[in-house]
């Protein structure tokens, strides 16, 4: 890849299921804690976006609409059932996992499919990141309980730049010091299970 060209956020990615059996809290706080300590030793100024990995919300669709009236007032409700195309999903899911190999990556990058695919996904994306930052946290990640991989997203795949767009910004990293932290709100699982 031309060094030169635009380069896409760095996502460090977890398994849900391995952060849940680690904390007793918020499943995100030992992915972010790790991340933040492998990051530690390095002068920063990035966004830090965080959240479950959803693309099964891309593979979605309306399977049924219902209207229902509410008596005398002749109002309607309308409800509409969503599911996922399981086959969509696994598409999806072993493209970005294939694309991801084709740019900077490190970990078990391999079973980024399979992760996305369970919706087991948890990531935290960091814009800006320096390739020899990127993996020297990497480097350090490993090991750590529910840490996956790493890898360059590609801001022309679309899939890429969904994962990174449904994560909500967390907050900044300015130096080594994280600044402007955004609440802390415990992650709730998609409904969508």
């Amino acid at each position: 890849m031309d060094e030169g060209a635009p380069r896409g956020p760095i996502l460090f990615c977890f398994a849900m299921s391995e952060l849940t059996e680690q904390s007793t809290g918020p499943y995100d706080a030992p992915a972010l804690k790790s991340t933040l300590n492998a990051l530690a030793t390095h002068r920063l100024a990035t966004e830090l976006r965080n959240g479950d990995l959803l693309l099964h919300v891309v593979a979605e669709h309306i399977g049924q609409v219902s209207t229902v009236s509410l008596g005398r007032t002749k109002r309607l409700a309308m409800a509409s059932h969503v599911h996922v195309d399981r086959d969509l999903l696994i598409t999806l899911a072993w493209d970005v996992m294939d694309s991801a190999t084709e740019r900077w990556n490190a970990g078990a990058v391999e079973a980024l499919a399979s992760l996305l695919a369970k919706r087991d996904g948890f990531g935290i994306a960091l814009a800006n990141l320096p390739r020899a930052v990127a993996d020297d946290a990497a480097r350090k990640l490993e090991g750590t309980p529910g840490y996956v991989c790493a890898f360059e997203t590609d801001i022309g795949n679309p899939h890429h730049v969904s994962l990174c767009s449904f994560l909500p910004t967390r907050g900044w990293i300015s130096e080594r010091v994280p600044v402007r932290p955004l609440p802390h709100r415990r992650p709730v699982r998609s409904s969508h299970a």
